[in-house]
């Protein structure tokens, strides 16, 4: 099991012990459980078993059965009426299908709990989805995967309210700990660890078993943040359903510990997130940086409770990018490599082309007159040849005003025609077409073999109505874009890839934890581009360097800044770009160009 790369969210970590039905309930350890293990076949048996072993419980202990799915389903009833009248905690496995189990159990007034490796992880995760179970048990020893898959089905777990218990019976103390300390770090796991009556004896203490030793006095803490704000010209107008912008506005995070070592972020730069950006920043000077999933539960809540939303998350992912930067840097590797390392460092990138190739923002009435000269469309394809021919892309996002749908067909087919079926086309209206336009629209264009449709129409119901009329995949980064949207996703098919941007999800820890629930969850992965400059470019190669996930190709808007504010560059070549190698982040800021598009001066932190 790898070690924790965040800390724990919990110092105290409650117990619980696995008993045998003819083994005497164990008095002397500070349990908050009982698990009592039965094969019996007999209800009644059963019964009494439970009865003699309720009746050994001192108050506050709870009472839990696993079974070992020996009933059948037509006997579920009757177990659930005993699990009633006992005021069991749960019922554990009670049949070997899952199915059966959660169909038994509807409306039942006992949880029923389920063991994560007698099922697949998607059926798992479906089933959670659905409401099926209530408690999901995991022995990571049993589990394929590690301490990765345990958090993914955690991480699931949370999305679809569901609690989660480790187990961690038959192993020594070191590895108990170990379990201990990893169910610590997930905000799922409220259920107390269950261990033998032995491991309880020797390791919990009055209150449960502790974890995540305290920190040393010599270990680092944040000493000092600075704020630089940047605005960075755009070499060609951008323009979208959304925005008619030159310049992108940008806040630059320099974090500095005690010892002097450093680590760099990057968010969104407007007024708002830079003032809750400046709230947060307060509350990590004098913590240790090590502890950042500590911190971002003190920032922003629990994943699927953030208190101000997008604005918190935003200005919490430029502190984190800057937490995992300066962890890289003191372990002298590279983030993807310290996050495992599981995709590629050659990375696919996108190139993002205007609706319009314009020299200034127009007044967007005057669209119409624009769409109606076939020289524009020439122009975005001389654009497009342009870009290929200086970068080699093999990739493209065609952005779109989400006004004419002709014009976004024959762009499209001339785009095709000239770039050829080996090269990858994107087409992103921003969510601007309602949906039975958006779905008409989708389907003149199954023709051309797009890789996919992004956001062709707003909200979770729209893009359902359109997924479930056409072939091509489909695509967001405006409908599901936080913990809380992907229960529903699942529940409402609308999408089949998660556009994710590393800002707008609250920082890269985010990032990783999609890539360990989408594929339970049956989405694919791949990193939105969202007006960033170096750091943040470098911050979604190394997540794309580190997620095996991430097979397609990423977002790529850093080749339309004028500067990128960072050594070494960022170069296309043939297309790619290659995952920066040095420690951290594997990029410097570049004072020079950062002091050239300041626009103030710089806010500092701390001392």
């Amino acid at each position: 099991m790898r070690p924790l790369r965040g800390g724990v969210l919990r110092r105290d970590v409650a117990v619980a012990v696995e008993i045998d039905a003819n083994d005497t309930i164990p008095l002397g350890a500070a349990l908050r459980q009982v698990v009592l293990a039965s094969a019996e076949t007999s209800l009644a048996a059963l019964g009494h078993v439970l009865e003699r072993a309720a009746g050994q419980l001192t108050a506050g202990v709870e009472l839990v059965v696993r079974l070992d799915g020996q009933f059948e389903p037509v006997g579920l009833g009757e177990l659930c009426l005993l699990g009633e009248r006992l005021s069991l905690a749960a019922i554990a496995d009670p049949c070997g299908d899952l199915a059966d189990a959660c169909r038994g159990f509807a409306g039942a007034r006992v949880p029923l709990a389920i063991s994560a490796h007698r099922h697949p992880p998607g059926e798992l995760a479906r089933a959670m989805a659905a409401g099926g179970f209530q408690v999901l048990l995991i022995d990571p020893a049993r589990l394929e995967g590690g301490a990765e898959a345990v958090r993914g089905l955690a991480i699931c777990a949370e999305l679809c309210g569901v609690e989660v218990g480790l187990v961690a019976v038959g192993q020594d103390d070191a590895r108990a700990r170990c379990v201990a300390e990893l169910g610590a770090s997930l905000e799922a796991c409220t259920w107390p660890l269950v261990v033998s009556a032995e491991t309880a004896a020797r390791l919990a203490g009055s209150g449960g078993l502790r974890v995540g030793a305290a920190r040393r006095s010599e270990a680092p803490v944040i000493s000092r943040i600075v704020f630089r704000r940047v605005s960075v010209p755009m070499r060609q107008l951008y323009v979208s359903a959304m925005y008619m912008r030159r310049t992108t506005e940008r806040l630059f995070i320099e974090l500095e510990t005690n010892d002097g070592r450093r680590g760099f972020g990057e968010t969104n730069g407007t007024a708002e997130v830079v003032a809750t950006c400046a709230e947060m920043a307060r509350k990590l000077l004098g913590a240790c940086p090590l502890d950042h999933l500590a911190l971002r539960r003190a920032c922003v809540g629990p994943m699927t409770a953030s208190r101000n939303g997008l604005r918190d998350w935003s200005a919490w992912a430029g502190l984190e990018m800057a937490l995992f930067d300066w962890q890289g840097r003191m372990l002298d590797q590279p983030i993807f490599r310290m996050l495992g390392g599981g995709g590629e460092t050659s990375i696919e990138a996108v190139c993002h082309i205007p609706a319009l190739v314009l020299d200034e923002p127009v007044d967007r009435r005057d669209l119409p007159k624009l769409f109606a000269d076939p020289g524009r469309r020439r122009e975005v394809v001389e654009h497009t040849l342009h870009q290929q021919r200086h970068g080699g892309f093999t990739a493209f996002k065609i952005k779109s005003t989400g006004t004419c749908p002709e014009w976004d067909v024959e762009l499209l087919r001339d785009l095709r025609a000239v770039l050829g079926h080996g090269v990858k086309l994107r087409w992103d209206p921003n969510a601007n077409y309602p949906p039975a336009q958006a779905m008409a629209l989708a389907q003149r264009l199954e023709e051309l073999k797009l890789e996919y449709h992004e956001d062709p129409t707003r909200g979770i119901a729209g893009m359902a109505q359109v997924r479930a009329h056409v072939a091509t995949k489909l695509a967001t980064n405006m409908c599901v874009i936080a913990f809380d949207h992907l229960a529903q996703a699942i529940r409402q098919p609308c999408v089949d890839v998660v556009l994710a941007d590393v800002v707008m999800w609250g920082g890269p820890q985010s990032i990783v934890d999609l890539g360990a629930v989408l594929p339970l969850l049956g989405f694919e992965l791949t990193i939105h581009s969202a007006f960033e400059v170096g750091i943040g470019t470098a911050m979604n190669l190394q997540l794309a360097g580190a997620l095996a996930p991430v097979r397609r190709a990423v977002d790529f808007g850093l080749e339309n800044m004028v500067a990128e504010l960072v050594v070494p560059r960022i170069p296309v070549e043939r297309g790619r770009v290659r995952v920066p190698a040095g420690p951290g982040l594997g990029v410097e800021p570049d004072w020079d160009e950062v002091a050239r598009y300041a626009m103030e001066e710089p806010v500092a932190f701390g001392v």
